[in-house]
């Protein structure tokens, strides 16, 4: 079989793309032979891996080590004050050089190289250092966010802008982009260009067909829900601000929502529990918000969605990506009360799937009129175009016609 190196250092994490990484993996597995380069040691489903002879490599060192996380940013800011941000950057990008040039220098044999993530401006570097090697590998794009959008830090609007341009040179000098939709593959040919269309294509963002046959109020008992007789509305996975969870929360309030619940249910990452206390304080949300903050354990993940009604997915406008929780939403047929955002918006209105908002009031709307009778899990309907099975044969089928 020929051999594909596939470069997935968030294969470690519990939060992230591991379940990505892992369906995508397992269905490729049976045409290729496959390596999976990662930069640490506790890889997620390794177990699982190793039994059906996936290749596990870390491309990490003791001289080839950098920890992103909040706490060593903090300890750069104490050190380093105005210039630890400059400084924190420059050793993260001297650092994936460092993860970039070992990975190309192992798989020089590989017959197809595949980039579930990375970094863009050592991947840049790398277009020049490895050009043969860039012509046979794909580069996933999470998003097709590389625009300057209003209201947003202008930090983050000029590396946006910046990103744009080095996708250029790579789009040239790759084997091409893989999107996780129509939408997103949409954004970027308007962005690189009509004559890169044939460069970019669908992989997908997956979900498992089951038969989930869990009883609503079995799950919320499991899960020592109190409201085993209300409505409840579900906000799953991790709460970050740019998926809008400041700016919605204050509308499930009693007014709105009566004596239904939201369930906010996962991690923090940028925004700290007591700011989260101080929102329920503010808005006087304390009778109906019921907090689960911290990692889901994958087997309470069906409890979760079996015990709910709705999904809220709040992401906000310019968020152009898919969304973990909406792949869970369709895994679990549970309707979605849905911002107008690209990608996952364009979803739920093409194929009946919940409801879409585009302001606070008709979210407002949306939540005192919801209907469970509206929405539509057709089996034959478009959705199926989301599976894993459906994305690994798109995959599959790139990398052939790219080989031919």
């Amino acid at each position: 079989m020929e051999k594909l190196s596939v470069y997935a250092p968030s294969a470690f994490m519990k939060l992230g793309h591991p379940e990505y990484v892992y369906e995508t993996l397992i269905r490729l597995n049976e045409f290729y032979n496959i390596d999976l380069y990662v930069t640490k040691d506790e890889v997620y489903y390794k177990k699982m891996y190793s039994e059906i002879g996936i290749n596990i490599l870390n491309l990490k060192n003791d001289k080839n080590s950098f920890e992103d996380s909040p706490e060593i940013k903090k300890e750069y800011k104490n050190k380093f004050g105005v210039f630890s941000n400059l400084i924190y950057g420059i050793k993260k990008l001297m650092y994936y050089i460092r993860i970039l040039r070992n990975f190309f220098r192992l798989t020089k044999g590989s017959k197809h190289i595949y980039f579930m993530e990375f970094e863009y401006i050592s991947m840049y570097l790398m277009a020049f250092l490895y050009p043969k090697l860039l012509k046979k590998t794909t580069l996933v794009l999470h998003t097709s966010d590389f625009s300057w959008v209003p209201n947003r830090s202008k930090v983050i609007n000029i590396y946006k802008v910046i990103v744009r341009r080095l996708l250029q040179k790579l789009i040239k000098s790759s084997k091409g982009f893989a999107v996780h939709g129509e939408v997103l593959k949409d954004d970027l040919i308007g962005i690189l260009g009509n004559e890169f269309k044939n460069k970019i294509f669908v992989s997908g963002y997956g979900f498992n067909k089951i038969k989930n046959d869990i009883n609503m109020l079995d799950a919320r008992r499991e899960l020592k829900l109190e409201s085993l007789n209300e409505k409840i509305f579900l906000m799953f996975g991790l709460i970050r601000k740019d998926k809008g969870f400041p700016e919605i929360l204050k509308h499930f309030s009693n007014e709105n929502i009566g004596s239904s619940k939201l369930v906010v249910a996962g991690d923090i990452q940028d925004v700290t529990l007591q700011e989260l206390n101080d929102m329920i304080d503010k808005y006087k949300l304390k009778d109906n918000i019921i907090l689960r903050i911290g990692y889901i354990e994958e087997e309470d993940i069906k409890y979760y969605f079996a015990a709910s009604d709705y999904v809220i997915l709040s992401h906000q406008q310019h968020f152009s990506s898919f969304s973990g929780p909406f792949a869970l939403s369709m895994q679990y047929k549970k309707p979605v009360i849905c911002s107008n955002s690209k990608q996952v918006g364009e979803i739920v209105l093409n194929n009946n799937l919940g409801y879409i908002y585009k302001d606070e009031e008709s979210l407002i709307d949306a939540i005192k009129k919801s209907n469970l009778s509206k929405y539509n899990y057709d089996p034959e309907s478009n959705i199926n175009y989301y599976t894993w099975d459906s994305a690994a044969d798109r995959i599959k089928k790139w990398l052939k016609n790219k080989n031919d």
